[in-house]
């Protein structure tokens, strides 16, 4: 058996037991009325296409799996910045952590301009914030100091 199908099965059972997990799952209080478990379900059973994909397809003749250490650097580089975004989402908040963060690993894989990395991120990371608080009823932090901000723009009310 190829490395493909172990693959394959290993990515399906994981994805049966994540289907399992959320048909045992609990209605939430904290989210609006839309129908949360239906994505998940749908999720579920997208992995579990997926992985029937990968176990159904043509082995890849000839496939050399190298790992060199020019990768494991910039994986090891890419997995730094990503344990430093954890410590400062506290503070700066989900839209400016993830836009900084994003942008910082874009630009470390190639990228070269710094302001359309951040215009480009900054809109992606607004939008998934604002469908996840306005469209899915779902609390998402905005962080101290960008609280503290908006406190000190707004006044006490």
């Amino acid at each position: 058996m190829s490395r493909e199908k172990i693959s394959a099965l290993l990515l399906g059972l994981i994805s049966l037991l994540y289907f399992y997990g959320t048909y045992q799952m609990p209605e939430f209080t904290y989210v609006r009325q839309t129908p949360g478990k239906y994505y998940t379900y749908f999720l579920g059973a997208s992995l579990v296409f997926l992985s029937f994909l990968l176990f159904v397809r043509n082995d890849i003749a000839g496939r050399k799996w190298e790992i060199s250490s020019a990768k494991l650097k910039k994986l090891g580089v890419i997995i730094g910045i990503l344990l430093a975004m954890l410590p400062t989402f506290k503070y700066l908040g989900i839209i400016i952590t993830f836009t900084v963060g994003s942008t910082i690993i874009s630009r470390f894989l190639g990228w070269k301009r710094w302001s359309s990395g951040f215009i480009v991120f900054g809109l992606i990371n607004i939008l998934i914030f604002l469908l996840f608080t306005k469209l899915l009823g779902i609390y998402l932090p905005l962080g101290k100091w960008p609280d503290a901000l908006l406190f000190m723009i707004q006044g006490e009310g």
